[in-house]
């Protein structure tokens, strides 16, 4: 009988320890829960758009604010900090995702250049799209109202696409002792007729006066103020140069002294 009693309560008591997991169990599970959402609105006895005011500081661990699909609006009347340090430097604050500012972005306490605060980016910058600069633009050096060094310019990053057309004139690039080009040349056929040359130039013969004239456009040519070779084809053949109405006139001799001849020839010009 006494067997039989204690096999009775051995039993009761397996009942009752698997009952109690279970209850603890619950208590846990629902403890968590509960503790994994909290209505802080209707716990303090306010209504859905309800404001709170905190009078001093609240600590988290962690925030979040909005939902998928809801979004969320953070107000800051005040400075953002991060307060942490790591070998007491101060720790940036740090943004984790993609940024979207609607609104200037500005360092000290108004927009502008007034004060003495510029804003700085500490790292290479990318702009995927069109950079406008309402002012100058300075680096290394070089400012939009100065002048472009060869330390402004990568080796290689200009090539001819990157010019407009004619934007390199013979002024830009001749000077006083300087490697200057040529602002005109032409291959003339003995009738007067352009074979080939610059784009600014036309050749004709006049016969009334038996020499060639050459109009190069954008030009008032004066013979004082251009230096011109001419190389005549045909042997025996001396040329000379002059000018009238503005053109370049060349007319060649024979050794003999005959004059009024007519050739193939070359011609070079350059103005000093």
């Amino acid at each position: 009988m006494l067997n039989k009693m204690k096999s009775a309560l051995g039993g009761k008591k397996t009942t009752i320890s698997i009952l109690a997991t279970v209850l603890i169990s619950v208590f846990i599970a629902t403890g968590i829960i509960y503790a994994a959402s909290h209505n802080i609105t209707s716990t303090l006895g306010g209504v859905s758009g309800d404001f709170f005011d905190v009078d001093g500081t609240m600590i988290f661990d962690s925030i979040k604010v909005g939902a998928q699909g809801v979004g969320g609006v953070t107000f800051f009347n005040g400075t953002i900090v991060n307060d942490t340090t790591t070998d007491e430097v101060d720790n940036p604050v740090t943004f984790g995702d993609n940024v979207r500012i609607d609104g200037r972005v500005y360092r000290g306490a108004t927009a502008g250049t007034s004060d003495s605060l510029p804003f700085i980016v500490n790292d290479n910058m990318e702009v995927k799209g069109a950079l406008t600069v309402d002012g100058n633009l300075t680096a290394n050096g070089f400012t939009g109202d100065g002048i472009i060094s060869t330390v402004n310019i990568l080796d290689g990053t200009i090539d001819t696409a990157d010019l407009a057309g004619d934007s390199i004139t013979p002024d830009k690039i001749n000077g006083t002792g300087g490697a200057n080009l040529p602002i005109a040349y032409g291959f003339c056929d003995s009738d007067g007729s352009t074979r080939g040359g610059t784009s600014n130039i036309s050749c004709s013969w006049n016969a009334g006066s038996s020499q060639y004239e050459i109009t190069i456009t954008d030009e008032t040519y004066y013979y004082n103020d251009y230096i011109t070779i001419v190389t005549a084809i045909s042997d025996g053949m001396i040329a000379s140069t002059s000018s009238v109405s503005d053109k370049l006139v060349i007319s060649f001799i024979k050794h003999d002294s005959t004059t009024g001849q007519q050739s193939d020839f070359a011609f070079v010009v350059y103005k000093y």
